[in-house]
């Protein structure tokens, strides 16, 4: 995994506050499988013609506006 800076992923109206974000949690899972030779194979040919690609169907990405002056937000609307 690779992070990117924190002002990609926070917004501010003020400017050179320290802001950050901070993981508490990753996971990476991983699968250990028994490949029968001819697959393989086939594999080496493919990697050889282009590159390997990997599609990610569980990306979750919300926006929340928090009013200003509110307490924070609730986790009613947030936690799903």
């Amino acid at each position: 995994m690779t992070r990117t800076k924190p002002g990609f992923c926070l917004m501010s109206t003020k400017t050179g506050e320290p802001y950050k974000v901070v993981l508490q949690h990753a996971s990476l899972f991983i699968r250990k499988v028994k490949v029968s030779p001819g697959v393989s194979l086939g594999h080496a040919k493919a990697l050889e013609k282009s590159t390997a690609k990997y599609p990610i169907d569980r990306v979750l990405c919300k926006t929340y506006s928090i009013p200003k002056g509110s307490a924070g937000p609730s986790c009613k609307t947030m936690c799903f």
